[in-house]
């Protein structure tokens, strides 16, 4: 509301102007399903993108544009009434270019790779059984490496499995039972060589355990305890790999679903968490998570 001087007003909206930008997003995308048989099942989707980032200013040099390409194949294969699998790939490639050379320096090609088959049990009112493994890769590589020859590109890899079981119990009693493991690798990396010099790796390992009473259709107490561990490893230079950090943490669980109203549904889950790092014991957490489901 105060009065400004024409130099301060000129170079604010000299600044203003500077980052004013324009935004475009085309895309294409579809979705194709096969039933072959009566066990089998194909479906593919896949997109093509294109993002244009354009600045009106002419000292703005960081337009860019950015082209991708997403694709999904899944197979399902049931074998009988109790057995089926599944898997599924999934390709993605993001183009990133700068369109001034002032910026070109950081143009990259972004590529994942993902491949995830299951395996699934069900025997009616009794046992259900699912085993899940995932393989994740991620390559980033530079189009223009640094002048001082520093390879710029980078990988990153994860191997996840995931086995879940659910027995049910006379009374409406159960157990539940999960076990989960991640291996994950990060390391420089050069596409057209697909070398990679490894930097750091780190392992996931989880475990949890609960008895349960009731069903899902009528609500469910349970009471448990889950342990996780964490693990990361460097490189060392002379060959190998050195630890660096442990953390574990342990604890009980609790968990509560029950109707509240005809239309609402009252979802809670608790663990109190101990935590241990390398060894020495570190904090106490409590984690609550509540939640309400209303069905119209």
């Amino acid at each position: 509301t105060d009065d400004v001087p024409d130099v301060e007003l000129r170079r604010r909206r000299a600044t203003s102007a500077r980052n004013d930008y324009a935004t475009e997003t085309r895309s294409i995308d579809g979705y194709v399903q096969w039933r072959a048989g009566r066990s089998d099942t194909f479906a593919f989707s896949g997109a093509l993108g294109l993002y244009r980032y354009d600045t009106p200013d002419t000292a703005n040099n960081f337009d860019k544009d950015e082209q991708t390409f997403a694709s999904e194949l899944q197979w399902g294969h049931r074998f009988s009434r109790r057995t089926s699998i599944s898997v599924e790939t999934q390709i993605f490639l993001a183009h990133l270019v700068y369109l001034f050379g002032e910026s070109s320096g950081d143009n990259n090609w972004n590529r994942v790779f993902r491949l995830a088959p299951s395996v699934n049990y069900t025997l009616p009112d009794r046992i259900t059984n699912r085993l899940t493994t995932e393989i994740v890769a991620n390559y980033t590589d530079y189009d223009f490496e640094s002048r001082d020859g520093e390879v710029r590109g980078r990988s990153f890899r994860e191997l996840r499995i995931r086995d879940s079981l659910v027995v049910l119990l006379p009374k409406r009693l159960g157990i539940g039972i999960e076990a989960e493991m991640r291996i994950a690798e990060r390391g420089s990396f050069v596409w057209e060589l697909f070398a990679e010099s490894l930097l750091d790796r780190s392992r996931t390992e989880q475990a949890a355990v609960e008895i349960f009473r009731g069903r899902d259709s009528s609500g469910i107490v349970a009471f448990g305890g889950k342990l996780a561990r964490f693990r990361s490893f460097q490189v060392d230079p002379r060959g190998g790999l050195l630890p660096t950090t442990e953390r574990v943490s342990v604890g009980p669980t609790a968990r509560l679903t029950a109707d509240v109203g005809r239309s609402t549904r009252l979802e809670a889950s608790g663990w109190y968490e101990f935590q241990f790092v390398d060894g020495n014991a570190d904090e106490q957490v409590p984690w609550l998570f509540v939640a309400l489901v209303l069905s119209l």
